[in-house]
């Protein structure tokens, strides 16, 4: 799990390149999957929901203007009150609540990443729901990404062995040492395949059930908050605790907010309340 402030705070080591999430790996094991918005609107129904997003008084500016954009960003429907307090010390003393389109509802932190586009990535053992030992899936998938490299490599006739490590070691060597031209090309050939593989009719279920399993009951309880990504957002209130205000925030709330409607807490116990009553209507 990431720490509070890397959770608030998207540092830029949590941001990489695209050619970076695609070619800086060479076990399945670390392969990533994109929360394209584009690419799952096509492979599964997508809904929008409310959901609670942490802050700084920084950076409320770039999350107006992010309203109604492609680029993600990760959001919760549960927070403890002791991470909300935390947020106060990191930085992000400010909780958005918003309305989005949710790429992902994981009920735990899922440890996506961000690449420097805004598209968010996360692994394929949390993909197929591996990592909670749920899923038969995640096999089957590892077979046929195995098969989409190697088809990839194959037209680029990049010699590679028969073995799924030996084939992502040679995809990862060929597409760090590739030209712009021919990285576009195999990137574009690794979006087409990831989709047609989330298309395939016999995972459809289960990675429906684990991509948004979680957000039709919110009944987790793992960690000390939930992680949604989300796009397409839309600000309905801010949220601020009045021991932020005495002394991590240096403006007041109603020149921050730039009219959006905002309220103000007596404790953080009354917002974590707030926000699971909210996120469960």
């Amino acid at each position: 799990m990431k720490t509070f402030k890397e959770y608030i705070v998207e540092a830029p080591v949590w941001q990489q390149s695209t050619s970076k999430m695609v070619f800086g790996w060479t076990s399945f094991d670390y392969a990533m999957l994109p929360l394209s918005s584009s690419m799952l609107s096509r492979t599964m129904k997508q809904n929008r929901d409310r959901v609670f997003h942490v802050l700084g008084e920084d950076d409320i500016g770039n999350l107006i203007k992010l309203q109604g954009k492609k680029k993600s960003i990760a959001a919760f429907y549960r927070m403890e009150a002791d991470s909300l307090e935390d947020g106060v010390q990191s930085g992000g003393a400010i909780v958005a609540e918003l309305e989005g389109k949710v790429l992902f509802s994981g009920e735990e932190d899922v440890m996506s990443k961000p690449d420097k586009t805004g598209r968010r990535w996360i692994a394929f053992d949390v993909a197929t729901g591996e990592n909670k030992g749920e899923q038969p899936i995640h096999a089957q998938i590892k077979k046929d990404f195995e098969k989409m490299i190697s088809d990839i490599l194959k037209k680029e006739k990049v010699k590679h062995p028969s073995n799924i490590d030996g084939t992502l070691q040679a995809w990862s060597n060929y597409g760090n040492n590739s030209d712009g031209k021919t990285k576009a090309r195999l990137i574009k050939g690794y979006f087409d395949g990831l989709e047609s593989i989330l298309k395939n009719k016999k995972y459809q279920d289960a990675i429906s059930k684990n991509f948004y399993g979680y957000m039709k009951d919110k009944s987790g309880d793992m960690g000390s908050w939930d992680e949604q990504i989300v796009n397409e957002i839309s600000i309905k209130k801010f949220h601020f605790l009045e021991e932020a205000l005495e002394w991590a925030i240096s403006r007041e709330p109603k020149e921050l907010s730039k009219g959006i409607p905002f309220k103000i807490w007596s404790t953080a116990e009354d917002l974590e309340a707030y926000i699971a009553k909210t996120a469960r209507k």
